[in-house]
């Protein structure tokens, strides 16, 4: 016991429950409360101050009952019968209460979600862990608040199918897909499921955090910097630098997504990728792959890890930028993309080889994602 919590006397108690004053009895049983969680009590004065909590937890003042809500919430001490009355309390009382207290199981706080306000509900999905089935009663109560709670919280273990259904029925709702879409970790599935239903800013968080196919990733990014290119090499607006880092980081810069940008001609984009590969700065990438020869691009080119065999892509995509700016022409994404193709093709005209193989192969690719494309484009 220490020598700083006097006894309890019945006269206290006395004192305590017929005090008319409700911040008296408030910091009273905040003292009480306290004492009573860090164990300060001897056995006998432990059962005192219980019988006083207990009774203070039906006060008429709901701050008295806040007090002791709060002070008690995270003490595994109490029990089970404070802890349901606590529980049971309004929504200001019981709320921080259900968010801590250790001393209600899942089973208790089940119950607790079927009959209970959608304040307590939040409260409940807030939880430090959060177990399937007390996740399948959060979202059973299609209450969009706990749901979104329950989206943020990192220590809720989502499944996939939990994470299906928060999908199926709040997809579209950008106080559930927002923290979904920022979840440390999705399946693939999930992943690319968000990516139909969230904004633009949340669908490049998705690429450069979340696994996704290779392709849907590819589309996505060049989708995202097709918007962003407002004149041939002229990308504007969000942090194309720190883009480019995250995608190096999670190895989604790809010989597809390089050839693609290429071919639609993100000249700053390559310029930016190429640095990142090549481990040398944007100013010196830039030199070199806009070197009036071909030596500089091929020398960053070989320095980046790229497949050899798809340089003349790039060559073609550097060539056309250039005659683009020299004849003043607008920039137009089709024309410059079918340039590079036809540029690219007549290069290889009448040669063979496993290199020209790999090119045709992307380039066939290529043309199938723009016939996607321009069929999304009617359809939309």
């Amino acid at each position: 016991m220490s020598s700083e919590v006097p006894a309890l006397s019945p006269a206290d108690v006395n004192a305590l429950l017929t005090n008319p004053d409700a911040e008296t009895r408030a910091e009273i049983v905040g003292r009480v409360a306290s004492s009573f969680v860090h164990r300060a009590f001897s056995e006998k004065e432990s059962q005192i101050a219980l019988e006083i909590l207990r009774a203070m937890a039906g006060d008429a003042e709901i701050l008295v009952r806040e007090t002791l809500a709060l002070q008690v919430r995270a003490s595994a001490d109490i029990p089970k019968d404070l802890a349901t009355t606590i529980a049971r309390d309004v929504d200001r009382v019981a709320s921080p209460f259900l968010q801590a207290t250790p001393v209600l199981t899942d089973a208790d706080l089940i119950a607790i979600i079927r009959g209970s306000s959608p304040a307590k509900q939040a409260a409940i999905a807030n939880r430090p862990l959060i177990g399937e089935e007390l996740s399948d009663a959060i979202i059973a109560t299609r209450n969009v608040n706990a749901v979104s709670v329950l989206a943020a919280n990192e220590g809720a273990r989502l499944t996939e199918r939990q994470l299906t259904t928060m999908i199926d029925h709040y997809g579209r709702v950008e106080a559930v897909n927002t923290p979904l879409a920022q979840r440390a970790t999705l399946p693939v599935g999930i992943a690319e499921r968000l990516v139909t239903l969230v904004s633009e800013r949340l669908k490049e968080h998705i690429l450069t955090h979340h696994a996704l196919s290779a392709d849907l990733a590819t589309d996505l990014m060049l989708s995202a910097r097709e918007r962003a290119t407002l004149a041939l090499g002229s990308g504007k607006g969000r942090d194309l630098p720190g883009l480019v880092t995250q995608l190096y980081l999670n190895g989604r810069l790809t010989p597809s997504l390089l050839v693609r940008a290429a071919c639609m001609g993100d000249m700053r984009f390559i310029e930016e990728a190429f640095a990142r590969l090549a481990k040398i700065s944007v100013d010196k990438a830039y030199l070199l792959i806009h070197d009036g020869g071909d030596l500089g691009l091929r020398a960053i080119y070989l320095r980046t890890g790229l497949p050899e065999g798809l340089l003349p892509v790039f060559r073609s995509a550097v060539t056309i930028t250039r005659d683009m700016q020299i004849d003043g022409e607008p920039y137009d994404a089709e024309r410059f993309t079918r340039s590079v193709i036809e540029r690219t093709l007549t290069a290889l005209a009448g040669q063979g080889g496993a290199d020209t193989e790999y090119l045709l192969a992307h380039i066939t690719k290529l043309q199938s994602a723009m016939a996607s494309d321009r069929l999304r484009k009617l359809a939309g």
